[in-house]
């Protein structure tokens, strides 16, 4: 199911008929979209490979969705806490940080 980012850009902008059915697998998605940023930064062989804007349109829909499927009863923080983990990745060509680093810090201020 969440083996793609995409996967969250229909979530993040469709209604589903039960939410119930889909919450645990979203908090499981999570996890999976944190494990591809973590390999996506391992696998920069170049200072090129890394731009600030990186990540923002999976990160953004993946707070979309949370935020669609608050009421299900699910405590997506931790996992959006592993999200964010995950941005701060070593790699010898990363040259600073991500926008949307300061967008889930937000989020999560907020949920905590």
């Amino acid at each position: 199911l969440f083996r793609s980012p995409e996967a969250f850009t229909f979530f993040a902008s469709n209604d589903v008929p039960d939410k119930m059915v889909f919450a645990e697998a979203i908090r499981t998605g999570i996890l999976i979209q944190a494990r591809l940023i973590r390999e996506n930064i391992q696998r920069y062989s170049h200072s090129s490979h890394y731009y600030p804007d990186q990540f923002g349109w999976e990160v953004e829909r993946v707070l979309r969705t949370v935020d669609r499927f608050s009421d299900t009863g699910v405590d997506y923080l931790p996992a959006v806490i592993e999200l964010r983990k995950a941005l701060t990745e070593k790699s010898e060509y990363k040259e600073g940080n991500y926008r949307i680093e300061s967008v889930l810090d937000k989020w999560i201020k907020n949920k905590k």
